[in-house]
């Protein structure tokens, strides 16, 4: 009676079989990631949505052209604002061309962030940011 312990006299195909069950573990892991991230995004959208504060941010003086695979061209800017309690913040973000075209035509940009963590915050108006 053989041990459970050893492998099979044949075992032609069992690499293979392995070697498909290991993609398949990996492709529902790579879902489960998206996934939370997903849920992850949509959590910090509506916590901004719900306790966010808006802030005007203060006129750019540049702007670096960024292009991203699959998502067309951004614009990768350093965005300043005052908080409500007077602290000076600083953000590095990826704006879209109409963010550009407001702050070209001296229109106010506005930020909307979380108050106990500034670094959670969306652009009024950028489709992504």
């Amino acid at each position: 009676m053989p041990s459970c312990f050893q492998l099979p006299a044949n075992t032609i195909g069992k690499r293979d079989n392995f070697m498909s069950k290991m993609w398949g573990a990996l492709a529902i892991a790579a879902a489960a990631g998206f996934s939370y991230f997903i849920f992850e995004d949509g959590r910090e959208s509506r916590a901004i949505s719900k306790h966010g504060v808006e802030a005007t941010v203060e006129p750019i003086s540049q702007y670096r052209e960024v292009r991203r695979k699959g998502e067309g061209t951004g614009y990768r800017v350093d965005l300043k604002f005052k908080t409500a309690n007077g602290t000076d913040v600083t953000i590095k973000r990826i704006v879209s061309k109409n963010i550009i075209d407001q702050f070209a035509s001296r229109q106010p940009v506005t930020v909307r962030y979380l108050p106990n963590d500034t670094s959670m915050l969306r652009v009024v108006g950028n489709e992504e940011s």
